[in-house]
């Protein structure tokens, strides 16, 4: 993933799974992540006319719980579709390509 541009474009890290980026106060500031297309098991699938992502997520093992990742990328998309209105984690972006 070395010429992967995601990484430079939006300073986040450039390994797999969801991205972070946080600011100045440590918390997130948005994530972004992106899909190969090549998995065949369990493909992300990305539906442009309704505006909306399957991701089947960093873990792909049969029998893991799904937010059992090595970087916790699932954990904090779990935070935040369970967060409320008014939590800082109801508002962060979410840039999938």
């Amino acid at each position: 993933m070395v010429d992967e541009p995601l990484s430079t474009l939006l300073s986040t890290c450039n390994s797999d799974g969801f991205r972070i980026r946080r600011d100045v106060n440590k918390r997130p500031a948005f994530f972004v992540s992106c899909s190969s297309g090549e998995e065949i098991n369990c493909p992300d699938i990305v539906d442009k006319y309704n505006g909306t992502v399957k991701y089947y997520g960093d873990n792909r093992t049969s029998g893991s719980r799904l937010t059992n990742t090595k970087k916790n990328g699932n954990k904090i998309l779990e935070k935040v579709w369970n967060s409320n209105e008014s939590s800082h984690f109801h508002k962060l972006p979410i840039f999938f390509f």
